[in-house]
Formats: structure tokens, C-alpha cells, sequence
């Protein structure tokens, strides 16, 4: 029988390669060295990679089909999310929104001023004086007036103007919502401390 010397060389090294042997190996091992049945690794467990000629292992191909099936889905997943660039317009807006809200309560409790947000549909003014605007608040960073633009597609609602005095308190409090197509979002301004949240 071919496989006893296979066996005894086996036990030889390690009783427990042996025991492993012939827990997991069918009585088909016999046929082995004829080419029929599985080949096993030295310690009994079947071997998962197909080793080449020169020792190097290699994936199959149904391995790589899945690993293109996987990316695959991934991207048509991460498309469908990116197609959907009206809810990133609206949220940025919102962020910037709430930003400039806070930047006037700022400006007005640093300068004891008052300072006024202007909410029109399409933009988001800061001023010092009024709803008209003459007076507005200087961006630092650009050195222009403070004005937010609503993207295409993005329009803007509340009260007419909020105002910010020098303790910071809002004139009144409301709530300012952005709309898109896809997603709408409220920024809410509290009348007496001025703060600004979602």
C-alpha cells in the first residue's frame, strides 16, 4: 500500500500530524499517489493555495472575480451618493450659514454694536445699521462686505433680519431654513442668548 510509508514517516516526526492525518484525510489517500483524492499539508490541514512550480503562491480565479465584484458595488454605491450633489450644496450653505451667525454675534459683543444678519431668499448679508444694509460688516478675510450667496438651486427663509446687540442677544430669534430639491435643514437663533444650533 503506497501510503504506509507516508504515514509511518509522519508518525515518526509527530504523533499528533498523525492523529491529524487520519482524522481529515479520506480513505481515498491511498489513491494519491496516482493522482486521486486531495493532497494535505504536514499538518494535516487542507492545503488552501495552490503552490507553483517555482514554491510561489498564487489567487485563483474565482478569488478575483469576487474581489472585482466587491469593487464592483463599491463604486456603484459611492456614485449613486456623489450624483446627489444637492444635499452637499444645501449642508455647506447651512455650515456656512451658521457660521456668519455666529461671526455677527461676535462682531457685535467685540464692538458693543449692534449687528444686523440679512436673510433674503437668494444671499445672507452682515450690516451694522439696518435691513438696507448702507453700513456692511468687512469680511477678514476677503476685506469685501459680508455676503453669502445661495448656490444654484438653494433658497434661503425666516425672519427678514436678525439682529445681534452688544450682549449678544438675537432680534428677534427664529428659525432659518435652507431648502434644496433633495434636503432641507433649520438653523434655530435663540432670542436671548443668541445661540445658534441645528
Amino acid at each position: 500500500m503506497p501510503t504506509t510509508p507516508v504515514l509511518a514517516r509522519k508518525s515518526a516526526t509527530s504523533a499528533r500530524s498523525n492523529f491529524v492525518l487520519k482524522s481529515f484525510v479520506p480513505d481515498s489517500l491511498a489513491h494519491a499517489a496516482n493522482g486521486v483524492g486531495r493532497f494535505v499539508s504536514h499538518t494535516g490541514l487542507p492545503m488552501t493555495l495552490r503552490q507553483g512550480r517555482s514554491g510561489e503562491g498564487g489567487f485563483t480565479t474565482i478569488e478575483l472575480m469576487m474581489v472585482i465584484v466587491l469593487v464592483g458595488v463599491l463604486t456603484v454605491v459611492a456614485v449613486a451618493k456623489l450624483n446627489r450633489v444637492d444635499s452637499f450644496q444645501v449642508y455647506g450653505f447651512v455650515d456656512a450659514t451658521k457660521a456668519a451667525l455666529r461671526f455677527a454675534q461676535k462682531v457685535a459683543v467685540a464692538q458693543r454694536t449692534n449687528v444686523v444678519v440679512v436673510v433674503n431668499p437668494a444671499s445672507i448679508n452682515l450690516c451694522y445699521t439696518s435691513s438696507s444694509c448702507a453700513s456692511p460688516v468687512i469680511d477678514p478675510t476677503t476685506g469685501q462686505a459680508m455676503a453669502l450667496p445661495a448656490p444654484a438651486g438653494v433658497s434661503v427663509s425666516g425672519p427678514g433680519a436678525v439682529s445681534f446687540d452688544g450682549l449678544g442677544r438675537a432680534s428677534p430669534g427664529g428659525t432659518i431654513t435652507v431648502r434644496g430639491a433633495e434636503a432641507t435643514h433649520s438653523l434655530v437663533v435663540e432670542q436671548e442668548t443668541g445661540y445658534v444650533h441645528d
